[in-house]
């Protein structure tokens, strides 16, 4: 932390770009104090946004529990969008506990806005949507008894595949490179089936692409998936979710691309979980 740049804070003096130095200066080891404190949270109030912003985001560094209370406070007066997400991020280094029902009334608020895909509301959903989880018990969703008509891949053994067709032949069926695609009503009365490995859904436009995790990740979201978990679950909202790496030549950054992707694309649908998850999306 760079002394001449907080007393220049202190002073007024290029208020912005020393705040924005303070802020690049700063480390995880790093806490502020003293009248540095008091003086951003003047700053929460200043006339210019990006002020505004870069002290919400300097709050995160201090040891007084009482900022979270502050920053929800700012972030509730703030007008100005892009300077929003600054104060849940300041806020997501303390104990938000007594704030959760608020956060939520604000998540609730964000996911059910008519401008949703707003990068805007995206980039506070990155924040918030984790932030809460980690106070919350996710309750898992429930399949419809019967639901609108889905495809479904259902995986054989190649010499399995013959007699699975059979245990099908009331349904639209065709087979299919890893088993037989069928269309169906009723996912649950498939679960009875012998002969079949895995029950997978395949997306539209995610076939045939190369491996690059941001492609992918454009994919899915552009894809039929949230038609598909409205057809079949009898819930709406976010759906925890595990990222499965089934191709031959394991590539992490490529997950990782890909789970990058869909926070940017998908904040309001989709959270990466590793466990209490709802679905598993497979990258095969």
């Amino acid at each position: 932390m760079e002394k001449n740049v907080v007393k220049n804070i202190l002073a007024d003096i290029d208020l912005r770009q020393n705040l924005i130095k303070l802020k690049g200066s700063m480390t995880a080891a790093d806490t502020l104090d003293g009248p540095i404190v008091e003086k951003l949270c003047d700053c929460l109030s200043h006339e210019d946004p990006k002020v505004r912003k870069n002290a919400a985001l300097l709050l995160g560094y201090t040891k007084n529990s009482m900022m979270a209370s502050v920053l929800l406070d700012a972030y509730k007066n703030e007008e100005k969008d892009f300077v929003k997400d600054a104060y849940l991020k300041g806020m997501s280094h303390y104990d938000c506990k007594p704030y959760i029902k608020e956060l939520q009334e604000i998540q609730n608020e964000l996911m059910n806005s008519e401008v949703v895909d707003s990068k805007h509301i995206k980039a506070q959903l990155k924040v918030l949507n984790p932030m809460i989880r980690s106070y919350s018990y996710h309750k898992k969703k429930s399949i419809r008894l019967l639901h609108k008509e889905v495809d479904v891949i259902l995986t054989t053994l190649p010499y399995y595949q013959y007699t699975l067709f059979e245990q099908v032949k009331h349904l639209r069926y065709k087979p299919v490179g890893q088993g037989v695609l069928v269309r169906t009503k009723a996912i649950y009365d498939l679960l009875g089936l012998r002969n079949y490995r895995e029950m997978i859904f395949p997306l539209s436009g995610c076939s045939g692409l190369a491996q690059d995790g941001h492609l992918i990740g454009k994919r899915i979201a552009q894809s039929n998936l949230v038609d598909v978990l409205h057809r079949l679950y009898d819930a709406e909202g976010c759906f925890y979710y595990r990222l499965v790496d089934q191709m031959r030549e394991k590539k992490s950054a490529v997950i990782n691309d890909v789970v990058q992707e869909l926070i940017e694309e998908m904040p309001s649908h989709l959270q990466n979980v590793t466990s209490d998850y709802d679905i598993e999306i497979l990258i095969r």
